[in-house]
């Protein structure tokens, strides 16, 4: 077999791989019509009312203007346009607040996602969160449902285009792009409900647990994480503990927080920044983490999990000294504007610009090292070996269905759902080539995407 390189990953993995990509381009997904209309008769009802309660503050104001919608929130409600943030004054060495205003690039006043998500945590104005939840309704409308009927054929199925060339390796989906859809929310999850199995055939889901997080902890060899997965620990429940000085038990049962480790967790592994938890925890949570909190919350993780740094210098110091970085299956990323330089001799914009470049390239060269070698390649060369086991088990009985993230979904017959289920898990828990770690897996069966997981 030999090592991985590119001209193996190239005939072992991209060609086989092109080759499961066409026949699920070819096979399609069934689409249940009378549950789509159903779907669709929900979520314009839901659209209504939203707009309605939106119209009983705003008026006729074009909720699609920023103008007019920035006019009503700053100048009508009288709204303020800024809120207070900690900064850090590195000169005297303590945290200082700061006014910070919700301002486009131009200069106008800002109605983005993040301005909208400030105003209704800080402020907490109904309108705010009323129109939050009015884009999210229609965006999936316009997305899946308005968007997805041109790709409906006349025997009721749709074709997505399926992309494994990426930057970091991994799979893209487009018309419809359902690796965008918003699974977490109410109205993302009612889209899965017209995505079913044919008849006398049921959807079987086989999920990695944590996959890249286990991933990351095996390479950087961590004294905390890797054997936590390896005794079976919810890791998300042991950051969660640092984080908000708990016992492991507690932070198990307490959902709020657990979420809170567990975005950082996942923050973090690509060397997300403290700004960037605090963007996603608002988005998410709808509750404003200052940038005080959010820093403590990083240097707990770095504080807990000793190996993850030293990774991430690795990365970086290969990528200065290469310009190039490799994943585990032979796959090259190049990074040809990033090289070594003195920092010394630079001038304070030009030091912050290069320093902000090198943390741009650590990031998506940690992304490839660690997403792309295992959800990405490895999630790849296990299709292969699933789409091997349709033809040489079960052909004429099923075929995959769908790689997205750290999931494969498959159809099969309803009397091998059983027999087929457990061979499935099988297939995914052998580690095998480069992959040396055990990863669990969760196993789900229904008749829709929706009754799954």
């Amino acid at each position: 077999m030999g090592e991985w390189n590119q001209a193996r990953l190239y005939h072992e993995i991209v060609i086989p791989f092109s080759k499961v990509l066409e026949s699920m381009e070819r096979e399609g997904f069934y689409i249940d019509m009378e549950e789509f209309w159903d779907v669709k008769h929900v979520l314009l009802q839901k659209q209504r009312e939203k707009e309605k309660e939106i119209r009983g503050i705003a008026g006729d104001t074009n909720l699609n203007s920023t103008q007019q919608l920035g006019k009503l929130l700053y100048d009508t409600l009288k709204i303020p346009d800024s809120y207070e943030d900690y900064v850090y004054d590195y000169k005297k060495e303590k945290w200082e607040l700061a006014p910070f205003y919700l301002r486009t690039e131009k200069g106008a006043r800002s109605t983005d996602v993040f301005s909208l998500n400030v105003i209704a945590a800080i402020h907490n104005n109904p309108l705010a969160k009323l129109i939050l939840e009015y884009r999210k309704l229609t965006k999936v409308l316009n997305t899946y449902i308005n968007g997805m009927e041109e790709f409906i054929t006349p025997d009721n199925r749709v074709h997505p285009d399926f992309f494994q060339l990426t930057a970091g390796g991994r799979l893209a989906i487009s018309r419809p792009p359902l690796a965008q859809l918003p699974s977490r929310t109410e109205e993302g999850r009612l889209i899965k409900k017209f995505f079913v199995a044919p008849k006398g055939y049921r959807l079987v889901e086989a999920d990695w647990s944590a996959m890249e997080l286990r991933w990351q902890a095996w390479v950087a060899e961590d004294s905390v994480m890797h054997p936590a997965f390896q005794k079976g620990l919810d890791v998300h429940a042991i950051t969660t503990q640092k984080l908000f000085d708990l016992s492991y038990e507690e932070a198990k049962a307490d959902k709020k927080k657990r979420y809170i480790g567990k975005t950082i967790n996942f923050t973090i592994i690509y060397g997300g920044s403290a700004d960037s938890i605090q963007k996603t925890l608002l988005k998410d949570t709808g509750v404003f983490y200052d940038i005080k909190t959010c820093t403590k919350f990083v240097n707990t993780y770095f504080e807990t999990y000793t190996g993850v740094v030293p990774l991430q210098n690795r990365v970086r110091d290969f990528i200065l000294d290469h310009q190039y970085i490799k994943n585990m299956w032979g796959r090259y990323r190049y990074f040809p504007g990033i090289k070594r330089k003195d920092v010394s001799r630079m001038e304070s914009l030009e030091k912050r610009d290069y320093n902000s470049q090198v943390s741009n390239a650590m990031r998506q060269g940690m992304s490839h090292l660690i997403q792309s070698s295992s959800s990405g390649d490895y999630g790849a060369y296990k299709t292969i070996k699933i789409d091997q086991m349709f033809k040489e088990k079960y052909r004429g009985k099923g075929r995959f269905y769908m790689n997205l993230y750290d999931g494969m979904y498959c159809v099969i017959k309803e009397e091998l759902v059983e027999e087929f289920t457990q061979d499935l898990k099988n297939l995914l828990e052998l580690p095998e080539e480069v992959c040396k770690i055990h990863i669990p897996v969760e196993t789900s069966v229904g008749k829709s995407w929706y009754e799954l997981k």
